[in-house]
């Protein structure tokens, strides 16, 4: 199996408009999903290539395109995760003349769509990717929600974007999160990460809320190198019937407290000065109800 191993000078070309291998590139591989490829491998019939990162860091993020140059004959192309695990695949026969387009949007099983167009590059111009102006929209919450889940602190918990559907309060309950209902569950994770958050220590804590059916949950990171409150809220499960992408939000915070206010004790993220609190503004984030 031959392994390419690409040097962080390589990974610079990878751009929105743009892709690596230049006017030489066969393949153009599009990632319009919102997860990262961390390797491309290439089946021939007895041949295995492998392209990753010399760090092992990412090497497709979304939005973005990989340019790659084939050999003669079919192959099979297999996006994979950090894990090695297999997160896209589609087969392709190199086209004499023809530049083939394989995109990847994070749905269809897997599956990769291809697209054929005419090599005609010019040596002093990107390649183009197909236009995908809702991938370019949603770029910077994209990156947002990576940068939370790539976070070593949150590791141990899965992305939030990948709880399958059907992800409830007694899988949460097993999974260490802070359970809130009728009971309240692993109520000491709250305690400590508010301790961490006290003594200025990286913590992370996932909140889930609701009934039998419907839930609401909350990931909430302190970064004490920032001194910010990240907090990824999902409310999907609680409107089956929303887009996932207009439910799951990200949120910045100065800080998170206990607060009393109007008679109850909440549990809330803000902005700005804790003792000019109003709650009916977008500075304050109401996680719960106390008491």
């Amino acid at each position: 199996m031959k392994i390419v191993i690409m040097s962080i000078g390589a990974l610079l070309c990878l751009t929105l408009s743009g892709c690596c291998g230049g006017e030489h590139a066969d393949l153009v591989v599009v990632n319009n999903s919102g997860r990262d490829v961390c390797s491309i491998v290439l089946e021939y019939n007895g041949s295995t290539e492998t392209v990753q990162a010399a760090d092992g860091s990412v090497l497709l993020k979304p939005g973005q395109t990989y340019g790659l140059e084939l050999e003669e004959g079919e192959v099979l192309v297999t996006l994979q995760d950090r894990a090695q695990r297999t997160i896209g695949q589609g087969r392709v026969t190199r086209q004499e003349g023809e530049r083939l387009f394989l995109t990847f949007d994070g749905v269809s099983e897997g599956d990769l769509s291809v697209e054929e167009r005419p090599h005609e590059p010019s040596s002093d111009q990107d390649v183009e990717e197909p236009e995908d102006s809702s991938a370019a929209e949603n770029q910077e919450a994209v990156s947002e929600l990576d940068f939370f889940y790539q976070n070593p602190v949150t590791q141990p918990y899965e992305d939030i974007r990948t709880l399958g559907e059907n992800y409830d309060k007694w899988q949460a309950q097993m999974d260490m999160c802070f359970v809130i209902g009728a009971m309240v569950h692993n109520d000491y994770l709250y305690y400590e990460f508010m301790e961490h958050c006290q003594n200025k220590e990286d913590a992370f804590i996932r909140v889930v809320q609701g009934g039998t059916e419907e839930i609401v949950i909350d990931d909430i990171l302190y970064d004490s190198g920032a001194g910010k409150i990240y907090l990824v809220h999902d409310a999907t499960r609680e409107n089956p019937v929303a887009e996932a992408d207009e439910r799951i939000t990200f949120h910045e915070f100065d800080g998170i407290v206990e607060y009393r206010y109007d008679g109850n004790l909440y549990w809330i993220a803000f902005n700005g000065e804790i003792d000019d609190i109003d709650f009916n503004r977008d500075e304050v984030f109401v996680i719960t109800l106390i008491s």
